[in-house]
């Protein structure tokens, strides 16, 4: 289970960096493309506004696997822990 509040401030990172107007309901199972039509300039975006808040790399190899809200946020909450271990 993913921690709410990780998940909202992945939202809100999600939100500002793919400037998704305010009134766009996002979800864990939002998809980043087709659900908030964030194309590819805007994706590159958000994850580099992901890698910045949270202070961490995301690995090219596993961009193509953070489809949606829940990926982004199960990634963060796995590197977290990885790096706490």
């Amino acid at each position: 289970m993913i921690d709410p509040n990780l998940q909202a401030q992945i939202i809100a990172t999600v939100r500002k960096a793919g400037r998704v107007p305010r009134e766009v309901p996002i979800t864990s199972e939002t998809c980043l493309v087709d659900d908030l039509r964030i194309d590819s300039l805007d994706l590159f975006a958000v994850l580099i506004a992901v890698q910045d808040r949270f202070e961490l790399e995301i690995d090219v190899e596993d961009m193509p696997d953070l489809n949606r809200i829940g990926d982004l946020a199960a990634y963060v909450s796995a590197r977290r822990n990885a790096a706490a271990a």
